[in-house]
């Protein structure tokens, strides 16, 4: 079975912000960021908790899905598709499962 939700997105706070997850049973903190120069664009860093490891780092583009995979071992975590992204929004939906 696979899942799909979206991360979560405080628009009231806007860029730069950092949110809690937990993806299939592993807590992940996710930092969003606005990067005003190329026309603007958004960026995502994702921290693994357990183990403070950075598994995602890169900037989104709209409908282009990147499949997040663990540093050591390569294998596929999940699938991140951005939605929509603008200066005072981002959603980013993910696939798991």
């Amino acid at each position: 079975m696979v899942d799909v939700y979206a991360f979560p997105f405080d628009e009231k706070l806007g860029y730069p912000q950092k949110q809690q997850v937990q993806i299939d049973g592993i807590a992940y903190t996710l930092y969003f960021r606005w990067n005003p120069e190329d026309d603007g664009f958004a960026v995502l860093k994702i921290r693994r908790n357990v183990d403070d490891t950075v598994i995602y780092t890169g900037r989104l583009v709209r409908f282009n899905p990147v499949e997040v995979r663990d540093p050591a071992t390569y294998a596929p975590l999940f699938t991140i598709f951005p939605y929509t992204l603008s200066e005072t929004q981002c959603t980013v939906w993910v696939v798991y499962g």
